[in-house]
């Protein structure tokens, strides 16, 4: 009785560090409200302007996330969480008294983020060593919970700044002031909610579930079971038909991996998958409110969509263990393409802009799932966890291009028109080019290497 009291507090404290990471994704339903806040203290500001905050958040997110666990490893897990969690917190409370646009950037885009994506993985870790014999459902759950927390935060956000659903200035891309200046005291008490969680999930962190070692040296077994954390229990559906083959070496070294044709490839077909759904996390609020007047519906739009992302876990991992990777990447991007092109046609109406929202991000989902058992397949299992973090900065590279590409083109069936193409592109790029196992043995330069 006394150990599952023991593996419920610690469930619980890996939850709530999970609520904390939902930061990750409110920036898009907040983008508006902040640029409606900011536009009244930079007068030249102009909403694509705002748009470079997802580059930001995106780059700072995975690169907490790859180094999170290290620093877990090196200098104990109840440390990193309180320090780096509580570093988050300030920094949104901080940045609610920003009102230049670069330092809230900084504070709230960079600094908030960097320290969640810190603590992102140590929630699956630690969940992980809790109940090691079922990892699968329990990356499903926490997938899960993000979700619904994304949904708790948008709703929240809603009634502390617009709760009287007041619309857009007229023929404006902005609010009124009487609902942008409640923006500075909605994240300040985010942020003591941010806090209130570290500390609650610190209490309940349970030592004794754990066998922590601190070394100046990572556990590497652990480790490699954890970076591939986001997707679900990536080294339990390696087992099946994607089981690296006796006959193929691993890739033994950093080196041997990043010159390998097979990187460029991964990365390439990482960015075409990627960034269609990241140019629709970014910016379904300020398109949907051409046509949707309702801020109530577009917040909905967002939580609802958020929720689907992390049910998605739920339904590509199955999928997964069924056909081979190569058909799931053929599958969202083909998802990616109709979407995109059917975009111009259906968003004056509001369901089908809600259906295709929702697919969109859920289809979004899907990479989480399917990159790292392909890079697990191609590296095999010592380097290959090693590199998926590396492969996180393709989707921060998504994000860079839909900033610059809207910056500069404002016809919304152009922009549509032209991720549809980059996504039936990249389904060409796929079908041709989609790599398999690499024999390692075989030393082959980079111009001769085949997949």
């Amino acid at each position: 009785m006394q150990k599952k009291f023991e593996q419920l507090f610690g469930s619980l404290s890996c939850v709530l560090i999970i609520l904390v990471c939902g930061d990750f994704k409110v920036w898009s339903i907040i983008n508006t409200y902040a640029y409606s806040y900011l536009r009244q203290y930079n007068t030249s500001l102009q909403m694509n302007d705002v748009n470079e905050i997802f580059f930001w958040i995106s780059f700072a997110t995975n690169t907490g996330i790859q180094c999170g666990l290290y620093f877990a490893y090196q200098f104990g897990f109840r440390k990193m969480l309180i320090i780096n969690g509580l570093i988050c917190s300030i920094f949104v409370f901080c940045s609610s008294f920003c009102t230049n646009f670069y330092a809230f950037t900084f504070t709230f885009a960079v600094g908030n983020v960097f320290f969640a994506g810190m603590i992102y993985l140590i929630a699956f870790d630690r969940a992980y060593k809790i109940f090691p014999t079922h990892k699968e459902i329990t990356s499903g759950l926490l997938n899960v919970i993000f979700g619904i927390g994304l949904l708790g935060q948008g709703e929240l956000y809603f009634l502390m700044i617009n709760k009287d659903d007041t619309p857009l200035v007229e023929e404006q891309d902005y609010y009124p002031p009487e609902v942008a200046n409640n923006l500075p005291w909605a994240l300040r008490y985010i942020s003591i909610i941010y806090a209130s969680f570290v500390i609650i999930s610190l209490i309940c962190y349970r030592k004794n579930l754990f066998e922590e070692q601190i070394s100046p040296s990572c556990d590497s077994d652990n480790l490699i079971d954890q970076e591939s954390a986001p997707s679900s229990d990536t080294s339990s559906q390696i087992n099946q038909n994607q089981e690296v083959n006796e006959e193929h070496q691993e890739c033994q070294s950093f080196r041997e991996a990043f010159l390998s044709v097979s990187f460029v490839k991964v990365f390439f077909i990482l960015f075409f998958l990627g960034s269609f759904g990241t140019m629709i996390i970014g910016n379904y609020r300020p398109y949907g409110q051409q046509f949707i007047s309702s801020d109530s519906y577009l917040t909905l739009v967002g939580t609802i969509s958020g929720l689907c992302n992390g049910f998605s876990g739920l339904v590509w991992g199955p999928i997964l263990k069924k056909i081979n990777y190569k058909y799931v990447i053929y599958i969202l991007l083909g998802i990616n393409a109709i979407a995109s092109f059917c975009y111009p046609s259906i968003s004056q109406y509001q369901g089908l802009f809600f259906f295709f929202t929702a697919l969109s991000i859920f289809t979004y989902g899907g990479i989480y799932c399917v990159f790292p058992i392909m890079v697990l397949n191609i590296y095999g299992n010592k380097m290959g966890t090693r590199m998926i973090g590396n492969f996180y900065q393709a989707l921060t590279l998504c994000s860079l291009f839909q900033y610059i590409f809207l910056k500069y083109e404002s016809d919304w069936n152009v922009v549509f028109y032209t991720y549809g193409s980059m996504s039936l592109f990249g389904l060409i790029i796929a079908l041709i080019f989609t790599p398999q196992r690499v024999n390692w043995k075989v030393k082959v330069p980079l111009s001769n290497q085949e997949s």
